[in-house]
């Protein structure tokens, strides 16, 4: 029963469609359930990342944190002011990926951070030993989603300029 609910998790990602079935089979072995609360936080922005997580029911809102230094009249004598400033990019909800810039293995931080939104969110966390040892001819398919997401946080970025 429990393979077979991983399994449909797995087919409800648009990420995963392009996989055979044998593919998400072995992916299932990777997979640890995991249910958090409203304003939880699973990864903060530079945390190390470890895998993919895929979410069952819930949602996530995807930030951006930045800081940025005044111009130089708005200093003050003793030191540099610095104002940290947070965009929201996107929100995530059932049967979406978070954490696909991990796969594509680009990076090796995580590149935003992420808070739940609403009451109760259920999760899976497929962790990276199988990324490491399998997805390779996948990766392509998998990086899409991931490009779109580093697009949204470009144009937010430009937004508030």
């Amino acid at each position: 029963k429990d393979f077979e609910s991983k399994t449909t998790v797995l087919i409800n990602i648009p990420a995963f469609k392009h996989l055979t079935r044998k593919t998400l089979e072995k992916l299932t072995f990777y997979m640890k359930e995991i249910k958090l609360c409203k304003d939880s936080i699973l990864f903060k922005e530079g945390d190390q990342t470890d895998g993919l997580y895929l979410i069952k029911d819930g949602e996530f809102e995807i930030t951006k944190r930045y800081k940025r230094s005044l111009k130089e009249k708005h200093k003050t004598q003793a030191f540099p002011i610095k104002i940290k400033k947070e965009i929201r990019c996107c929100t995530l909800s059932k049967n979406e990926a978070l954490g696909l810039d991990f796969i594509i293995g680009r990076r090796s931080y995580r590149q935003y951070y992420n808070k739940i939104t609403e009451k109760f969110t259920e999760m899976t966390n497929i962790q990276d030993e199988f990324f490491k040892n399998r997805l390779e001819a996948n990766l392509k398919i998998l990086g899409v989603e991931a490009d779109i997401m580093e697009e949204e946080v470009i144009k937010s970025n430009n937004k508030d300029k």
